[in-house]
């Protein structure tokens, strides 16, 4: 479908959808995960991070202490804010953490780059992790200007969908950590591209932010078959509320999900309750 445009977007994620249910329907058949007929099981467990945001150094500092409680050893803050107010709002959680809690900051392009090269260069101070998204995607030159400036990781890569956008981009060395979305990939492209950064010495971090619960689903099966895989986002409070179309919870335990041996995805999709969700008429 090149020649009518569809490169990327919402062609290509139906692609992935489409990807996903298949190797969901291939393991359940022979009675095996997936991770296990995408390229076997790298890993016992899936280490997590929990996303949480705001504007207020005290309640982000709140919100993050929260969360290490319910047993996350690692968080990324969601910050919109100009350099010097993502910088307080960082001093202010490594403060209450302490330094032993992994933390990371997403900026959603809101920088430039010589406030990106500000910024970083402040959470270094911080023994932040990585600096995510710091400007528009498409800028590659900046990207690479950004990741040479900076002693930190720059992580990107949840808009790009197929190894071949992703090319020059590593070669470019445009960043340290590459963060597609394997609902946006599906598995099988998942894996070719996070070959690729293999090749570049780039680890994944795969992206999820608001994908529903096969995303989660999916995505764990993927990172417990992926050799250069570093940690996966999650967002807890919103697990729940995802769930609710499953037959049964699909939690995670003290920050980590485990890779357990259910066929398929290892969820079951309870289909009364999705006709819940039907659109009249769907």
């Amino acid at each position: 479908m090149r020649e009518r445009g569809h490169l990327t977007g919402f062609y290509i994620d139906a692609l992935a959808g489409t990807d996903i249910a298949l190797w969901d329907v291939v393991g359940k058949a022979i009675g095996k995960p997936v991770h296990k007929i995408a390229g076997g099981r790298y890993r016992e467990e899936i280490l997590l991070y929990a996303g949480i945001g705001g504007t207020d150094p005290a309640k982000v500092a709140e919100a993050a202490e929260e969360h290490v409680g319910y047993g996350y050893q690692a968080l990324k803050l969601h910050l919109l804010l100009d350099a010097e107010g993502v910088a307080e709002i960082c001093r202010a959680v490594r403060q209450r953490v302490g330094p032993g809690i992994m933390l990371m900051v997403d900026t959603h392009m809101r920088q430039t780059v010589s406030s990106s090269i500000r910024l970083g260069r402040e959470l270094e101070k911080l023994n932040f992790t990585w600096l995510e998204a710091p400007i528009i995607p498409d800028d590659i030159p900046g990207q690479a200007e950004i990741t040479r400036a900076l002693d930190m990781a720059v992580a990107i890569g949840e808009w790009t969908r197929t190894r071949y956008e992703m090319r020059e981009q590593f070669e470019r060395r445009a960043y340290d950590i590459l963060m597609h979305d394997i609902a946006r990939t599906g598995i099988t492209e998942g894996h070719r591209i996070a070959t690729l950064a293999d090749t570049y010495n780039i680890p994944v971090a795969p992206h999820v932010g608001g994908g529903g619960i096969l995303s989660v689903a999916a995505t764990v099966e993927w990172s417990a078959s992926c050799p250069n895989f570093m940690i996966m986002e999650h967002a807890p409070h919103a697990n729940a509320m995802k769930s609710r179309i499953l037959k049964e919870p699909y939690e995670p335990e003290n920050g980590y999900y485990k890779v357990t041996d259910r066929p398929g995805l290892g969820v079951e999709v309870d289909e009364v309750a999705l006709e819940t969700y039907a659109f009249p008429g769907s």
